[in-house]
């Protein structure tokens, strides 16, 4: 464990404030949940919890399924980094920390179709090439916490209407899966 050099004191309600640096560099924000874990010295640590994470099995099924009858690129991504992926480019995603625009779309709970013409956004920082052509926001309890995307292919091809029924279906279902 590395010290940050940081102390704060807790106030009368049991609260302690995690320092604007910390939570700027730890990428926390307003409204994310933290587990809290004690360690074996008694040591209290702090992690942020990841909802979608904990299915990443079940995420690496729907996007195996989808993959297979959409014949694209899928990944179940959360609001930080890809967790699931199956089609190419698997090596060059899984587990890289996610653009900001497309951490932008996931926040905001936002879904995006590529405008026909257009490159479309960038998935994964420091990857200029690989590109979304479609985001299904996952939420739970209303909040979204990840989603269900479609790289754009070599081709440039539009998705066709029942590609985009798929992926929205997928996004809805495992939506369903954090909820239980």
């Amino acid at each position: 464990m590395k010290s940050t050099g940081i102390v704060r004191r807790i106030d009368d309600l049991g609260r302690v404030v995690i320092p604007k640096e910390l939570r700027r560099t730890m990428r926390i924000t307003e409204g994310d949940s933290l587990e809290i874990f004690v360690g074996d010295g008694g040591e209290v640590i702090f992690k942020k919890y990841d909802i979608i994470s904990s299915i990443a099995d079940i995420a690496e099924k729907y996007a195996t399924v989808i993959h297979f009858e959409i014949n694209a690129t899928v990944a179940v991504i959360t609001d930080e980094k890809v967790i699931a992926v199956s089609g190419m480019g698997k090596k060059e995603l899984l587990g890289k920390e996610i653009s900001a625009d497309t951490a932008g779309f996931v926040k905001n709970g936002k879904s995006l179709l590529r405008i026909p013409g257009e490159r479309g956004i960038i998935l994964v920082k420091d990857n200029d090439d690989i590109r979304v052509n479609a985001i299904f926001t996952v939420s739970c309890e209303g909040i979204p916490v990840g989603a269900i995307v479609a790289v754009v292919s070599d081709n440039g091809s539009v998705l066709s209407d029942e590609t985009v029924k798929c992926l929205e279906l997928a996004a809805k279902l495992l939506s369903k899966e954090l909820q239980q």
